[in-house]
């Protein structure tokens, strides 16, 4: 009995381990605060990807038409969720979690876009800026956020050249914010 409970588990812990579920993220994989997938994880991530784009184009073709429109969502919506847990397995929890908010939803644009004024207002009063200086440096940050992002989840590319090219975009962000900026509320901006 206390081999069995042993042997169960041990068990439980390879498969945990397997499953990627106490897996950590490679620090290095994590720049500017985005999660940038390793070469091979990309290349299974594309992978993934293009059987998912597939299977929809047969979803799209077995149910043409307005009457079938819910249909089709459902099996998108289950699609979407296989890829979703392929992707997780793939990664780990921890690291799906990092991937997964590199993605901008809906819900997160529509939050961007009601919180604009907001955020625009906050920067004129914290930097005393103009309101025309206050808009261009929340899209400027907007734009950086997006842009690094979208890079981290390029699948063509390597790892390291996607973290070339956040690095590269982060030279030419800072360039910018020092255009608009002063000196010392450049450094109140840019927290390490």
């Amino acid at each position: 009995m206390r081999n069995a409970l042993s042997f169960c588990c041990l068990f439980l812990f390879a498969a945990m381990n397997a499953l990627g579920q106490t897996t950590k993220p490679d620090s290095s994989n994590v720049l500017e605060g985005v999660y940038v997938p390793s070469t091979e994880q990309r290349t299974h991530i594309r992978e993934l990807n293009q059987d998912f784009a597939k299977k929809m184009q047969e979803v799209q073709r077995a149910n043409p038409g307005d009457a079938n429109k819910s249909k089709r969502k459902q099996e998108a919506l289950k699609l979407n969720q296989e890829r979703d847990n392929a992707i997780k397995q793939l990664l780990g929890n921890t690291s799906y979690a990092l991937y997964k908010k590199n993605r901008f939803s809906k819900l997160e644009n529509d939050t961007l876009k009601q919180n604009q004024a907001k955020r625009i207002q906050q920067y004129q009063q914290k930097f005393g800026l103009n309101a025309q200086k206050a808009t261009e440096l929340y899209t400027l940050k907007t734009a950086y956020d997006r842009q690094k992002r979208a890079i981290a989840l390029m699948p063509m590319i390597s790892a390291e050249e996607a973290k070339m090219q956040i690095q590269q975009l982060k030279a030419s962000y800072n360039e910018k914010l020092k255009a608009l900026l002063p000196e010392d509320k450049l450094k109140v901006f840019i927290k390490p």
